[in-house]
């Protein structure tokens, strides 16, 4: 049998982790300066070079900042922000775009669903906020998707559409949905853009008289009401039922929509 050899922590990794606990613990509070590198030799014992090693590691995770003449200080952690710098690596599997649409709406439902078993009622205003918004947006009949003023129109669009969502994860009150839709960001803006773009084109093709498009009037013409409105709605009366129905619809027409070529 292959040996295989147990690989101890670097002293810096040592280090990084009892600086991080001292962060977790709390005795170093955001906003506040830690040791520099030369207390922190002497706290452990070890050269200002591991020091060094272990604060830039702080400061990799966006857990600490260091300010060049002030020292290292703790940040308020940015869950979005450290996301931001590894997305990308998330979308090197060329299949996982057909996998959003399956996601959004199992994470969507679960948020959804804990929203209304809250017993205190919650603030839907930002809610509110983005509907007029995006009930405002549209584009002119034929659709040149080659005008900056559309391109302009669908991407505010999309990123309201993204924020809507995820502002209903936040208002869950599990920070796990918030975190893990923020991690799906780029593969749901991806799939959001494709969506649109497909559905404006069908819309136009079968409504060739029509003007204009307004964005939220084009997933099921059957609500009385805009799309995000009618989920705002459910959310506001408790009515789960017409919540789901919304996003298995959603989920269906999306996933018609994918399958079909440019």
């Amino acid at each position: 049998m292959k040996s295989q050899k147990i690989v101890k922590d670097s002293l810096a990794d040592e280090v990084f982790y009892r600086l991080k606990g001292r962060i977790l613990s709390g005795e170093w509070k955001v906003g506040e300066k830690i040791p520099s590198e030369q207390v922190i030799s002497q706290m452990y014992g070890v050269s200002r070079l591991t020091a060094r090693i272990a604060i830039e590691r702080l400061n990799t995770l966006r857990i600490c900042e260091t300010r060049v003449g002030e020292g290292t200080y703790v940040q308020p952690f940015d869950f979005s922000a450290y996301i931001a710098e590894i997305d990308d690596l998330m979308l090197t599997d060329e299949g996982i775009i057909d996998d959003v649409n399956a996601y959004r709406t199992a994470i969507e439902l679960c948020a959804c669903e804990q929203i209304i078993r809250q017993k205190c009622a919650v603030d839907l205003d930002e809610l509110e906020a983005y509907c007029v918004k995006m009930e405002s947006l549209g584009v002119p009949i034929p659709v040149d998707f080659n005008d900056s003023d559309v391109v302009k129109r669908m991407e505010e669009y999309i990123s309201l559409d993204y924020g809507f969502h995820a502002l209903i994860c936040s208002l869950s009150g599990n920070r796990l949905l918030t975190y893990s839709y923020q991690m799906a960001k780029s593969p749901i803006i991806q799939y959001l853009r494709l969506i649109l773009k497909k559905r404006v084109k069908e819309y136009a093709q079968n409504h060739p008289t029509a003007e204009v498009t307004m964005f939220e009037r084009l997933y099921d013409e059957t609500l009385d009401q805009p799309l995000h409105r009618a989920i705002m709605v459910g959310l506001r009366e408790k009515n789960y039922a017409v919540i789901q129905r919304i996003h298995r619809q959603l989920h269906n027409y999306a996933k018609k929509l994918s399958d079909i070529n440019d």
